[in-house]
């Protein structure tokens, strides 16, 4: 039967030949957990790791000592027979051979919810994601518009980057743009561009991002907070592929596939008239949800392995009484908060057993029947509040912009939803 093999070359002579598995993934370093230890210091403790993919396999350089395939320096890249791969003074190889030693080892069907797939650099074993991923590899080689839905922290970047990265335009840019980041005056700046002179400031002439993709993706994050005045503008852009400089004589034609994102429920702002319908319909030619942590609790332990191993320092693991407040926790902040808790749970902790009281949780009331963006304020309010009103330490707990914070706050005094608001705003940034 046809296997596909890791053939290792080690610097003193020696050859080790590991078969490639179903679905988990290889992990090579020095660590001894690994699957290929490779004892060498010129070695990272967690180096690489290969994945399967439908269409062959997936290379992951994690550890900071360099990975190559092919003579050339790689962090991820798909992988097939044939290849080399050169760590340190290791040649590794991938082989298709068939194995004449016996009949493949009879394999029970795993259950339904051991499945697992990979899609860029985000993985999952949740039913949901999975179709998600598949949704996106279907529309990975079309120019049709995109928008990624999802909270805060889901994953929204990390998609789009993958979309673009699987389709055919994977060599060309991929520029993102935050919507929520920019001010207000510089948005039509930074999207179109400027001629020099065209308003105070302009020293030179500036590519804007749709300039800047020409050929590849332009990613517009956080598109909700699009100011409405802008809106007819970047609509004429999607539907002529034609973009004018501010202060330009004359428009010219881009080739841009546009992928959108937004946290924000799109259908409450075309009906609130905080964004235009026709917009909204131009980016949603392909709509793609991603689903809040809490609803994929199954993608829990996947999720804390990577990131410990990414950001761990070393070898690290839960204890059982942090293992279970991680599952009992309903992760407002989504993927990037239950990050930014484990980060700063290895930096403060100097064991390789990190213990439940290093998890820095801001817990939240139940939102029972709150709404999405009732959820998001009282998660937003509850942060700025551990923060002592400390609005810039707030926006790194949210993983948001300074400018993104203010203009959600202000939204929320403007909404008059929120008393306590005002009190917050006297507190020092």
């Amino acid at each position: 039967m046809l296997f596909t093999f890791l053939e290792v070359a080690t610097p003193e002579g020696r050859n080790l030949n590991i078969r490639l598995g179903d679905c988990d993934p290889i992990r090579i370093g020095r660590d001894p957990r690994c699957d290929l230890v490779l004892a060498d210091p010129r070695i990272s403790r967690n180096h690489a790791l290969i994945w399967q993919l439908n269409r062959g396999y997936r290379l992951e350089a994690v550890g900071r000592n360099g990975t190559r395939v092919n003579g050339r320096k790689v962090n991820r890249r798909l992988i097939r027979n044939g290849d080399i791969i050169e760590l340190a003074g290791f040649r590794i190889a991938l082989r298709d051979r068939r194995q004449e030693d016996g009949p493949e080892p009879t394999r029970a069907a795993p259950p339904q919810q051991s499945r697992f797939a990979c899609f860029g650099r985000m993985s999952t074993r949740s039913e949901r994601m999975i179709a998600v991923f598949e949704q996106l590899r279907r529309v990975a080689n079309s120019d049709a518009p995109v928008l990624i839905l999802g909270e805060s922290g889901t994953g929204k970047d990390l998609a789009a980057r993958a979309l673009h990265d699987e389709g055919l335009r994977r060599s060309a840019p991929f520029v993102p743009l935050n919507c929520a980041s920019l001010p207000q005056n510089l948005i039509e700046s930074e999207l179109f561009g400027h001629e020099r002179g065209a308003f105070t400031g302009a020293l030179g002439r500036r590519a804007g991002a749709f300039e800047l993709a020409d050929g590849g993706t332009l990613f517009l994050d956080e598109i909700g907070e699009m100011p409405l005045d802008l809106q007819p503008r970047l609509l004429r852009v999607l539907e002529s592929g034609e973009v004018r400089r501010i202060g330009g004589p004359a428009a010219f034609h881009v080739g841009v596939r546009v992928v959108a994102a937004t946290n924000r429920d799109l259908n409450m702002e075309v009906a609130a008239g905080r964004f235009r319908a026709d917009l909204y319909y131009r980016l949603r030619v392909i709509e793609a949800r991603l689903p809040p942590l809490r609803e994929r609790p199954e993608d829990l332990p996947l999720l804390v392995d990577s990131l410990l191993r990414e950001f761990g320092g070393g070898p690290r693991r839960l204890s059982r009484n942090a293992e279970a407040r991680l599952r009992s926790h309903r992760w407002p902040g989504n993927v990037r908060e239950l990050k930014n808790v484990l980060v700063r749970a290895a930096l403060l902790s100097d064991r390789e057993t990190i213990p439940a009281d290093r998890l820095d949780l801001v817990e939240t009331p139940s939102p029972g029947l709150a709404t999405l963006a009732d959820m998001m304020r009282a998660h937003v309010l509850a942060v700025l509040a551990s923060c002592g009103g400390n609005r810039a330490e707030a926006a790194r707990r949210l993983g948001i912009s300074r400018t993104a914070l203010f203009d959600r706050l202000k939204r929320y005094r403007e909404e008059d939803r929120v008393t306590p608001i005002t009190e917050m705003d006297s507190l020092s940034a």
